[in-house]
């Protein structure tokens, strides 16, 4: 996401993470139906998804909490 500005972030989250997440792991498996693409939607995802997400990847050479340390 880094190549696109902060203000499609929500957008991007959405249709890149959110939509992959419910093809491999949504509750149409549940009733055994089988892996189908959801339905189309352009929204902004709620903030703290997108941020958690984003707090799951680090610049190289970043530091600080949860950053993997040398030792």
């Amino acid at each position: 996401m880094g190549m696109y500005s902060q203000d499609v972030h929500p957008v991007l989250f959405t249709e890149q993470v959110a939509q992959i997440c419910w093809y491999y792991f949504g509750p149409h498996l549940a009733s055994g139906g089988g892996r189908r693409y959801p339905e189309q939607k352009v929204f902004e995802f709620p903030a703290p998804f997108l941020e958690r997400f984003k707090g799951m990847f680090t610049a190289a050479g970043a530091t600080g909490p949860g950053r993997p340390t040398d030792g």
